[in-house]
């Protein structure tokens, strides 16, 4: 008899707890038929002689909307929902398009430009190395080595480099802050056409994270990781291609460890 009676003692604060939480929703849902009831009468009778749309019809669907979200999950505030894994490259793509009105061509001037300022700097290495062996031939024939034609030709090369260098980064500053505006200017388009139901089930702090928080870091962290990827991307790949023009027997090793790194 004590044991029941303990038991029974110990289980009454969850009972009471879950009965309690199950009195406030019952009660929350009973407001809102009550005041969804209270709308609906006026506004039918009123419909009825006059003909028209009844007075705070937008409200009566609001609340019908709230009942529908209460009675599927006992809950209107909703639990913000965050994606995991890789980014699509559909993702991607959407950033990059944004950069420009027409068809990419942003993004592809910046990566055209990336590779003529890699090459041109490519070009000086082996502008080095023509010019240190004209200049051995020439002290072996007795001859005056070119210096002067070397030296034009690699200050023109590195020159040019650097005009292409600066023309990328103007570009791609450009087109991610082209991008911050035509994405903002999308999400803000979405928002203020969405039903009240949404706002309903949306804390006002998570949507002003939208227009802050997110949008900062596609004008800051996505742009500089679009950069600095296309920057040694383009490295390795001609890297590698200046290793295969000097030894061509690199590729058989070149391949398979291309595809290794690949899957």
């Amino acid at each position: 008899g004590a044991t029941a009676t303990a038991t029974a003692g110990s289980a009454k604060p969850s009972d009471a707890a879950d009965a309690g939480s199950t009195d406030g929703r019952d009660k929350a849902a009973a407001g809102a038929e009550g005041a969804l009831a209270n709308k609906e009468g006026p506004g039918e009778e009123g419909d009825k002689e006059g003909g028209g749309k009844p007075e705070g019809s937008h409200d009566v669907v609001r609340l019908k909307r709230m009942l529908t979200m209460q009675e599927r999950d006992g809950k209107i505030i909703k639990v913000e929902e965050r994606a995991t894994g890789r980014v699509k490259r559909s993702v991607y793509l959407a950033y990059l398009r944004a950069w420009s009105s027409i068809f990419f061509w942003v993004p592809i001037t910046v990566l055209f430009m990336a590779f003529a300022e890699r090459g041109l700097q490519v070009g000086q290495n082996f502008v080095l190395s023509d010019w240190s062996n004209d200049t051995r031939n020439a002290e072996k024939a007795g001859t005056e080595p070119r210096t002067k034609y070397w030296m034009t030709l690699y200050f023109t090369l590195g020159l040019i480099s650097i005009a292409c260098q600066l023309l990328r980064a103007v570009m791609t500053i450009t087109g991610s802050i082209t991008a911050s505006r035509i994405l903002q200017n999308r999400l803000l388009s979405k928002v203020v056409r969405l039903p009240m139901s949404f706002f309903d089930s949306q804390p006002t702090g998570r949507l002003l994270n939208r227009f802050t928080k997110d949008t900062e870091a596609i004008d800051v962290q996505v742009s500089g990781s679009v950069a600095m990827t296309l920057t040694t991307g383009v490295s390795a790949f001609l890297s590698i291609v200046v290793i295969i023009v000097v030894s061509p027997l690199s590729i058989v090793a070149v391949l398979p460890l291309g595809v290794v790194y690949y899957l």
